[in-house]
């Protein structure tokens, strides 16, 4: 009868102390953002079935993408893939290095993001009509 208790948070500094204790996890892993070589390889992944342009590099790509994690990486492909579309809504879509750029614009590197974010002390959560509320801390 063992329980098994897996966890992940992007913030490990926000959990309760209590819960950091000795002899309450027999584990705690921290796994840093990817290097530049995982970066490259979560975009291939995440690029695979997108039909990029000859001007897209995944290495330039990678190496400009400091701090991004997988989910990030995700986001920035899936972006840069809705900007094709919005620019040319056929079926006969190309993903270039410019929808990439769009793609820079919106997405930001999560790591980074919470760090500017719990600075300022003000969280937003979303409310069930899709607005958010501020409450700071």
């Amino acid at each position: 009868n063992r329980v098994v208790v897996m966890a992940a948070t992007n913030l490990p500094d926000s959990l309760d102390p209590a819960l950091r204790r000795p002899g309450r996890f027999d584990r705690e892993i921290v796994f840093a953002p990817p290097d530049r070589d995982g970066r490259r390889a979560i975009l291939e992944a995440h690029t695979r079935f997108m039909p990029l342009g000859p001007d897209v590099d995944l290495d330039t790509l990678a190496a400009g993408a400091h701090g991004f994690v997988g989910a990030d990486l995700a986001a920035l492909a899936r972006e840069a893939g809705m900007a094709a579309l919005r620019r040319s809504p056929t079926h006969d879509v190309t993903v270039t290095a410019e929808d990439f750029e769009a793609a820079r614009l919106e997405v930001a590197p999560t790591p980074l993001f919470w760090k500017r974010r719990s600075r300022s002390r003000t969280f937003a959560f979303p409310t069930s009509a899709g607005s958010t509320r501020s409450r700071r801390r």
